[in-house]
């Protein structure tokens, strides 16, 4: 449920303020892009949704979770593709 309403409300909808919600201030991120913490994480999805052309997450199709692993298999749309 907790990743789910991550990608409803935070990826999908857009708002950003709510990642402090989801993600630890001290996030060791996997992503060699992105620096870690909760706050370098809002940086990124700011910038990825105001890039041109923007990422767009449009829809999740479904979620899998076994203890503090999860999946959410979602459909978005980055670089017009």
């Amino acid at each position: 449920k907790i990743a789910k309403d991550f990608l409803d409300r935070v990826l999908i909808a857009k708002n950003f303020d709510l990642i402090d919600d989801f993600v630890a201030k001290d996030l060791i991120q996997h992503d060699p892009n992105t620096a870690d913490g909760s706050e370098a994480s809002r940086t990124s999805l700011e910038a990825m949704s105001n890039g041109i052309p923007p990422t767009v997450y449009d829809r999740c199709h479904r979620v899998l979770a076994e203890g503090n692993f999860s999946l959410c298999m979602s459909e978005s749309r980055a670089d017009g593709v």
